[in-house]
């Protein structure tokens, strides 16, 4: 709990060095062809998907070989279509829960409520 300034403060250094999500993507497109088979869950924030365009990141990062991706700061219920989107194009959601989570809430989700 309360990770947000070590989360916020990661993602600072690699924006101050030139990190941006299409070179991740295009990094995470030569591991793949280095023959790397682990997992790549793709760990961030929603404003470098919104600036890079939801179909776009969608389609290039299923392409780059990412498996799964965690938003941190967007709720399912807050884009339940760009959740849709990430299902079809065979990218897998992460969601995280706290100790502070509702039960019925995270019931709601896993039985279907949410996409």
């Amino acid at each position: 709990m309360a990770d947000g300034p070590v989360h916020q403060k990661a993602a600072e250094f690699p924006i101050e060095n030139g990190m941006n999500l299409g070179k991740l993507l295009t990094q995470v497109q030569a591991i793949r062809g280095l023959g790397c088979k682990t997992p790549i869950i793709l760990f961030t924030y929603l404003n470098p998907i919104l600036a890079f365009g939801y179909a776009q990141f969608c389609h290039q990062a299923n392409a780059a070989g990412i498996d799964g991706v965690l938003v941190i700061d967007l709720p399912p219920e807050e884009d339940e279509d760009f959740y849709a989107m990430l299902q079809e194009a065979g990218l897998e959601i992460v969601l995280l829960v706290s100790p502070t989570t509702d039960p019925a809430r995270f019931i709601e989700y896993f039985r279907g409520g949410a996409t």
